[in-house]
């Protein structure tokens, strides 16, 4: 039973397109700004994520010409509102970390069953400042969605004064006098994936 890979198979190239089922998310902090303005992060928590997710996305919502979809694809149940998990960050980043499913977007900076992220960091001298960071679009003026097969880097731009001392306020209260500015790449229309037999 099973089956097995000859090393001296033929070459055979085939097109193969790669959709993600799921989103990823990075969070950075930019080497300007961690001395400027004192700030060390130390941790980062996704609140509210979708604990499960669809393999492939609802027909209705994949653009087979652009190869993107085009709203978001839940199981009845997907949502985990409430939750949290907690990443451990290195030198200021936390880069290839957080792998999600499908969210929607946030209604409000309060929305408390909404999918964002609380940042933990050390300031003016406190170890224990919390900031509120919602996935916001480049110019701050609309909550995302997030979607398969997306990248999300969400870069901390500056700090101007002490956090919450705790994530839960953080997470209630809204406002924060952390900024941040979320940049987004749709990962769809990969060409060549090289599969060197080990990885």
């Amino acid at each position: 039973t099973g089956f097995s890979v000859r090393s001296d198979a033929a070459s055979v190239t085939e097109s193969v397109e790669l959709l993600r089922s799921l989103a990823r998310v990075d969070v950075t902090v930019p080497d300007a700004v961690a001395p400027r303005d004192g700030f060390q992060m130390t941790g980062v928590w996704l609140y509210n994520r979708s604990r499960s997710g669809l393999l492939a996305p609802e027909e209705a919502f994949w653009n087979a010409t652009d190869k993107k979809v085009t709203d978001i694809s839940l199981p009845p149940g997907g949502r985990a509102a409430g939750s949290a998990v907690a990443y451990t960050v290195s030198g200021n980043s936390l880069v290839r970390s957080i792998y999600t499913f499908e969210a929607p977007p946030a209604v409000s900076n309060t929305d408390l069953s909404a999918p964002c992220l609380v940042v933990k960091g050390t300031y003016a001298g406190n170890t224990e400042n919390f900031y509120r960071v919602d996935f916001n679009n480049a110019a701050g003026t609309s909550f995302l969605q997030l979607f398969r097969n997306h990248h999300y880097n969400v870069q901390i731009t500056g700090i101007a004064g002490r956090g919450y001392p705790s994530a839960s306020e953080a997470m209630a209260a809204g406002f924060s006098n952390l900024t941040a500015m979320t940049h987004t790449w749709d990962n769809g229309g990969m060409g060549d994936v090289v599969w060197d037999g080990l990885n």
